[in-house]
């Protein structure tokens, strides 16, 4: 019995850099959950915005008809490409 001493002490030394390694990147996908989320509202404020004409804050976007639809594809300016499309009827036409 002597010769397991420590051997508990062993196997946690083991199993804490997995586990925090685990928590890390549970947080950190809950975190980029969130930037999507956040994306996506600005995305749609700023396509809703364009497409019936009001004043906008600048993003990176593609303009492009769909039939009787006007489309607004905008991309995200963050590390992550994020990519959203948002189609709305044509107005006055």
């Amino acid at each position: 019995m002597d010769n397991e001493r420590g051997a508990v002490t062993a196997e946690f030394m083991l199993l804490m850099p997995a586990a925090i390694l685990a928590v890390t990147l549970l947080l950190g996908s809950f975190t980029l959950a969130l930037e999507r989320v956040k994306f996506e509202f600005e995305a749609f404020q700023f396509a809703r915005s364009f497409l019936f004409g009001l004043p906008t804050e600048s993003h990176d976007f593609l303009e492009r008809s769909k039939g009787n639809l006007s489309c607004v594809e905008v991309r995200s300016n963050s590390p992550f490409s994020f990519r959203s499309e948002y189609c709305l009827h044509k107005i006055g036409t």
